[in-house]
């Protein structure tokens, strides 16, 4: 290699490094049928919840280098029917879920039910289980309806900790840091 040669690929790495810039790394292949996914955190550092992970975008380059092929976005029962409809019928209102275009661009999607912090159910969600339960299904009906028409969605989930699932009275005096938690996404100051 000549020494302008050398002198050029020196400072072309030399830029490189400088600016942050690495060459496009080549992603993942998968076998035909095989569904791989990035289950990591998803609240990114700062943001309230337990499930504290890498940045967002961390979290999606690692995704694009692997070649997953499953994206996941959520759907909130509490930020699409924000009002208890009494007797009446549902209203819900799917405008501002906008999964974003990295996460449709996968093979495979799950949609991800969250059905927690929902401040009008909660408060019945123990008192009048068969009233919540009757709400949450028709939610539930309504939200994969929604993702099966709108994204082509044909897998779902729902989440929560053990504890979430049952009457905070029973889990308190076991768990006495749970009583931070509010249901709400958001934490007390008892700080952790």
């Amino acid at each position: 290699m000549s020494g302008l040669s050398q002198g050029l690929l020196v400072g072309i790495v030399a830029g490189l490094l400088a600016t942050g810039t690495r060459p496009a790394a080549k992603q993942g292949t998968l076998p035909d049928g095989f569904m791989l996914y990035f289950c990591a955190p998803g609240v990114d550092p700062g943001e309230p919840g337990d499930d504290q992970g890498p940045p967002r975008e961390v979290r999606r380059r690692f995704t694009e280098l692997t070649g997953c092929n499953v994206g996941e976005f959520a759907i909130v029962w509490g930020d699409t029917e924000r009002e208890n409809p009494g007797d009446g019928p549902s209203r819900y209102d799917f405008s501002r879920v906008r999964p974003p275009k990295h996460v449709l661009r996968q093979e495979h999607l799950i949609c991800h039910l969250h059905f927690f912090g929902n401040r009008w159910a909660g408060k019945f969600r123990f008192t009048d289980v068969s009233r919540y339960n009757e709400l949450l299904e028709r939610w539930a009906e309504a939200a994969c309806r929604f993702a099966r028409e709108k994204f082509g969605v044909s897998l779902f989930e729902t989440g929560g900790n053990e504890r979430d699932l049952v009457d905070p009275k029973l889990y308190k005096p076991h768990y006495p840091e749970a009583a931070c938690w509010t249901y709400s996404r958001t934490r007390t100051p008892c700080g952790w």
